[in-house]
């Protein structure tokens, strides 16, 4: 059992045109409300704190026309970010414990707790699917996402996000009746995609 856990939510917006891959490079920075946006060639990264020491990223790329409409998180965020780098290479946020580092050329942003963590690295376009990538560690295990008959630990597995009836299933049936946008790594930290789209997971199954 994890003694401390850090949530990130995360949000890419939908899209209805063609997109540019990755997040490009970063044009500037803006402090509004509590909220630190992040201006890239591709689009906008928009970092939110809640209490509890949740942080959620919402990337909107350049072709985004305001038709987000999950209603998933209820809680209003109310926790003050605080920006305590920016030079010509990185630019540092935290909350609480949790530090966003962002890479400026190309766009990357690394969020660290206790010396763990993840980095979100690209968005891209692939077979129709909007696709935000992170990069993990070798050795990381993944829990959660819903009702499916696989091991618990989902890492090489891909999982869709849609609820899908299954009747008289067997064991490695990846697509149970209720799925949940929410996993947990081994590593210290869970994450909740907020995306009201037909999406999925791939948990190092394709790469």
């Amino acid at each position: 059992m994890l003694r401390s856990l850090f949530i990130l939510i995360f949000i890419l917006q939908n899209l209805c045109l063609p997109a540019q891959n990755g997040l490009g490079i970063f044009t500037g920075i803006k402090q509004e409300s509590g909220k630190i946006m992040i201006s890239t060639t591709a689009g906008k990264l928009v970092l939110q704190g809640y209490l509890n020491g949740i942080l959620q990223t919402t990337f909107e790329a350049n072709e985004y026309k305001g038709e987000q409409v999950s209603k998933a998180v209820i809680q209003k965020p109310n926790a003050l970010l605080k920006l305590i780098k920016n030079n010509d290479q990185t630019l540092q946020v935290i909350l609480g414990k949790t530090v966003v580092t962002v890479q400026k050329n190309p766009v990357q942003v690394y969020y660290t707790n206790n010396d763990r963590g993840f980095a979100f690295t690209n968005y891209k376009v692939k077979n129709e699917f909007y696709t935000i990538q992170f990069a993990v560690d070798e050795t990381e295990q993944f829990f959660g996402t819903g009702s499916r008959s696989i091991p618990l630990n989902k890492k090489g597995y891909k999982v869709d996000l849609n609820n899908n009836p299954w009747y008289g299933y067997s064991s490695n049936a990846d697509n149970l009746n209720y799925s949940v946008p929410f996993f947990q790594s081994s590593n210290g930290y869970a994450l909740f995609i907020d995306n009201p789209s037909r999406g999925y997971i791939d948990f190092e199954k394709a790469n």
